[in-house]
C-alpha cells in the first residue's frame, strides 16, 4: 500500500513561471508573464474550432498562430 503525497511534493505549478519561482527562493513569479497557457489555448481553439464557439471563444478560433520562442531559439 501506498503512502498519500505530502502536501509538499503535491506543489502544483501553473506554468512554468510557477514552477521556476517554487524551487528559486526570492523570484518572483508575479514579474514575469508566461505565454504557454496562451499557446495552448490558441492552439486547441483552432484545432476545435465548434467547441470554441460554443464555449464563447471563437475570436481565438481565428487567432493568428501564437510563436513561442524557446531555448532553440525559434520563432
Amino acid at each position: 500500500m501506498s503512502k498519500p503525497i505530502g502536501s509538499r511534493k503535491a506543489a502544483t505549478a501553473y506554468s512554468d513561471i510557477d514552477m521556476l519561482a517554487q524551487h528559486v527562493d526570492g523570484f518572483d513569479a508575479q514579474q514575469y508573464f508566461d505565454q504557454q497557457v496562451e499557446v495552448e489555448t490558441v492552439a486547441a481553439a483552432q484545432r476545435w474550432p465548434l467547441l470554441a464557439r460554443v464555449m464563447g471563444c471563437a475570436a481565438l478560433a481565428e487567432a493568428e498562430p501564437a510563436v513561442a520562442v524557446g531555448p532553440s531559439g525559434g520563432g
